[in-house]
């Protein structure tokens, strides 16, 4: 008889109640794995991995690519990127959570649910993604260690190696990529990518020649065509960095056929150009390619960057002329990247300092650090030139100002007047014809190359009216704004004053009168007397104002001599511009020390006759002077001079302690010159390189250093300068920093000098207790519940939090967080210790155990330095 409707679901209902009690997750039974699992999968573990998809794809979106750097192997945007993602990467976190929490059947040390490791990895790949590195290899160590047989275990490991990466984990990273590089289990479908972050790991070492081989095996075994792309672009630049112009050329070739987007497209044309080949390729092929894109209506807001890779392909040409014509044009065409423009001008810069057209590179250089982002890697650099040369042309236009100034005062009152008239009127007709020049520019976008059709039919850019055309229409808006500012949308937006103007057409407005000259002329008129009263207030008619004259002109050229010679290692024009000062005063009272400047220029320039030459001038002219005795070294009174060094140097080195750079600076160079030949003349010259250093003048402190590291290479400074310009030349700045104790500059040489800790000092931050344990299965859970039971009874209310770190194969760490300072940590150590619950869980055996602050502990962790810390701990918290 067929069961009643309400007795069948009570039926089901007990039926479903004794199915759910068999599935506990403590009974390793059929139906309690097949619950588990099932439930796993299909809901918070596939809910997790759907929100790690969004991410990844999320953050794929955000990135964005450096393409004047070697592009990063894989995607990942930036920290402002990872933020955004946060809450899916939480979301991921939890549904992986859930898993572990509500589904895990650890039974007699064996994971019977094989959806568990899925989660470990899906919870590691979320904190990585939100760059908890530290919490992210802790999780894909916990997976290598626990589920050594998973399917999972490689792909554990490669997440593992990338952190390590991410971390600066060099050599743990690498020791984890050569494993998997020769596993026999490494899944086919994650070859590419391991071969792939293997390869970033070498070029974040700048091993180029070891990373293209390892990116060319990814390549080759990748299935994802955007990976296949941008690896192979990558390919590319690390050839051209090598300098391998060919490789690089034929590869961007192939990432050209292969159709990428466009930005890679565009970036993959302009770098097949750029690395061409003189000796195997035809240039002509190379520019009509790059006169292509030029047409190209997708290029229009590039084409400075195709004019800039023009001017590349000239200069390996050698020529010149049309190389900077290049770079022209590449500023001409400049409309949204402002930092290519600033490209562009250092360039041209570079080009004129490197001609000693200092001026024009002065020009040049100013341009650039307007443009150029303060992000790019040559910003410190251009505005470390750009200050030099500004110094220089300062001092040159001294000079010349002073001279104009000298020959008005020579003349008539009349010729005078009329001398100043004409100068004034040119340099108004100058800026008059600047001006016609950049109203034409600003009025007509058409006016620049490469704006019409090459066919010249009048139709702009391929037909489209001008105010359909958005990349014009943004000139046109930049180019309004740079002029005008900006502007209200109103009527009139040109007049200050709009009441005053007429809605009728009767009359004439005020700007009708200024077009037929009224005000303006007046204007003009009143603008030029000024101008006319200005110069004549600077003539130096007075024999005091003339005499002051002189006195700039001798400090510019002696200026000019020393930024010649120290700034820019130019000795010969350093040579021109003082002899060109002593033609100009025979009689000058400085002479010696003008010549004791040319001597030292001599000397530097290995010019031993011309040296020998200002030395006997010197001792001849001047024998009972100072620069007499720097020529000839110590001489008889010698103690004497020793004692004067010594006492000027303590008042030198004084300023600089006080943070009196500049004084520092001017006293510390006087002391050089001075007492050059005393034991105190490297240590001026040291000082003088810190207070360069201070003030900003970096390119002038290498130059100093290098000095120090040549001219007295077997003294304390001059190993010191020699460490400090072999750090600067590694990229090391931060390790380049020079002891400012008076020992490694001044008259006291320190025995040995400590190697400086890199932990720092940081007691009232928060602190972790960490006791390093063997790492042997069931001792690591037993030890971390013992002092997590510790920690409830004696520090209940302090929020403590503890958890098992991987260490390394062999050993594990168990980290206690939430102490408050140095002071509680010390508490609790001693509190530990007394209670030997360390001891105890560990047989009585040697304990291995410390307290660090949290700033130090992440130094600590990516060296593993246990020798370091332990020197630092003894020193700052035994004592």
């Amino acid at each position: 008889m067929a069961l009643k409707p309400y007795k069948l679901l009570i039926v089901l209902f007990f039926g479903l109640a004794l199915v759910l009690a068999g599935c506990k997750k403590t009974k390793d039974t059929f139906t309690s794995r097949t619950f588990h699992r099932m439930v796993s999968k299909f809901n918070p573990l596939y809910n997790g991995q759907q929100a790690m998809v969004q991410g990844e794809a999320a953050l794929k979106q955000a990135h964005r690519d450096d393409f004047n750097t070697i592009l990063s192997v894989f995607q990942e945007g930036d920290k402002a990127a990872a933020s955004n993602v946060k809450p899916t990467m939480d979301k991921a976190i939890e549904k992986a959570a859930k898993v572990i929490q509500e589904h895990s059947m650890m039974i007699r040390n064996d994971q019977k649910n094989t959806y568990v490791d899925d989660s470990y990895l899906l919870l590691g790949k979320a904190r990585y993604y939100k760059r908890e590195y530290l919490e992210a290899l802790e999780t894909f160590n916990y997976c290598v260690q626990q589920y050594p047989d998973s399917k999972d275990y490689e792909e554990a490991r490669y997440w593992a190696a990338r952190t390590e990466t991410r971390l600066g984990n060099f050599i743990s990273a690498k020791d984890k990529f050569e494993k998997m590089y020769r596993s026999e289990r490494l899944p086919k479908k994650l070859k590419g990518d391991v071969f792939a972050a293997f390869g970033q790991l070498e070029i974040d070492q700048k091993h180029y020649s070891v990373a293209i081989q390892l990116l060319t095996q990814a390549v080759d075994k990748t299935k994802d065509r955007d990976s296949e792309i941008r690896w192979m672009f990558i390919i590319g630049q690390l050839h051209s960095a090598l300098g391998n112009d060919f490789e690089a050329s034929e590869m961007f070739k192939k990432v050209i056929k292969k159709g990428p987007p466009y930005e890679l497209l565009f970036q993959a044309q302009l770098n097949r150009a750029r690395n061409y080949d003189v000796d195997l390729q035809d240039p002509e092929v190379v520019m009509d390619d790059l006169r292509a894109m030029l047409k190209d209506d997708k290029n229009y807001d590039n084409r400075d960057q195709i004019y800039y890779v023009m001017a590349e392909v000239q200069a390996k040409l050698d020529e010149d002329g049309l190389e900077e014509d290049y770079l022209k044009e590449s500023v001409r065409n400049s409309t949204i990247n402002n930092n290519q423009k600033g490209m562009s001008y250092l360039k041209l810069a570079e080009n004129n300092f490197d001609d000693k057209m200092y001026t024009v590179a002065s020009a040049y250089y100013d341009s650039s650090f307007t443009n150029i982002d303060k992000e790019n890697p040559r910003f410190d650099e251009v505005k470390r030139k750009k200050e030099s040369l500004g110094e220089l042309v300062k001092n040159l236009n001294i000079i010349i100002t002073q001279d104009s100034l000298q020959m008005l005062a020579n003349m008539g009152e009349k010729q005078r007047l009329r001398k100043i008239e004409e100068i004034v009127e040119k340099e108004q007709e100058a800026a008059e014809e600047k001006r016609r020049e950049d109203e034409m520019r600003n009025s007509n976008p058409f006016a620049q190359e490469g704006s019409i059709t090459a066919n010249n039919q009048g139709a702009v850019k391929g037909g489209q009216w001008y105010f359909y055309n958005q990349s014009l229409r943004s000139v046109g808006v930049r180019d309004f704004t740079n002029q005008f500012g900006n502007r209200k949308l109103e009527d009139n937006w040109r007049r200050r004053d709009k009441e005053t103007i007429s809605d009728f057409d009767g009359g004439k407005s005020s700007d009708d009168d200024l077009e037929e000259g009224g005000d303006v002329t007046a204007s003009a008129e009143e603008e030029a007397n000024s101008k006319v009263q200005q110069y004549l207030a600077n003539v130096p008619l007075t024999e005091e104002a003339m005499a002051k004259s002189h006195v700039m002109i001798i400090d510019a050229f002696i200026n000019v001599g020393a930024i010649y010679k120290d700034n820019f290692q130019d000795y010969h024009q350093a040579e021109v511009e003082l002899k060109e000062l002593l033609k100009r005063y025979p009689d000058l009272e400085l002479k010696s020390r003008v010549w004791y400047m040319l001597y030292r220029i001599n000397v530097l320039a290995e010019d031993e006759t011309d040296a020998q030459y200002y030395k006997n001038l010197i001792k001849q002219e001047f024998p009972d002077s100072e620069y007499a005795r720097l020529v000839d070294g110590l001489v008889a009174g010698g103690e004497q001079d020793a004692s004067k060094a010594k006492l000027y140097y303590i008042k030198t080195y004084k300023s600089f302690k006080e943070s009196e750079y500049k004084k520092a600076l001017k006293m510390s160079d006087s002391g050089a010159v001075a007492f050059g030949n005393t034991e105190q003349g490297p240590q001026f010259l040291m000082v003088k390189a810190l207070s360069q250093g201070k003030v900003g003048k970096t390119e002038s402190m290498i130059a100093t250093l290098t000095v120090v590291s040549n001219q007295y290479a077997s003294t304390e400074q001059g190993k010191e300068a020699a460490r400090i310009l072999a750090q600067i030349g590694s990229g090391k700045e931060e390790e380049a920093k020079v002891n400012e104790k008076p020992g490694s500059v001044a008259t006291e040489q320190p025995e040995e000098k400590e190697e400086e800790s890199p932990y720092k000092v940081t007691d009232n931050e928060q602190h972790k207790y960490i006791l390093v344990v063997p790492n042997t299965k069931g001792l690591v859970s037993n030890m971390t519940i013992a002092i997590a039971d510790f920690n409830k009874k004696y520090f209940k209310n302090s929020g403590l939090k503890t958890k098992a770190v991987y260490l390394n194969p062999s050993e594990q760490m168990i980290l206690v967080s939430g102490l408050a300072d140095k002071k509680e940590a010390l508490s609790y150590v001693e509190n530990i210790t007394q209670q030997k619950v360390a001891s105890k869980g560990l047989g009585g055996a040697a304990v291995k155990h410390f307290v660090i602050s949290n700033t130090n502990f992440q130094t600590f962790y990516s060296t593993k330095d246990f020798e370091g810390y332990e020197s630092y701990y003894k020193e700052n918290y035994i004592k």
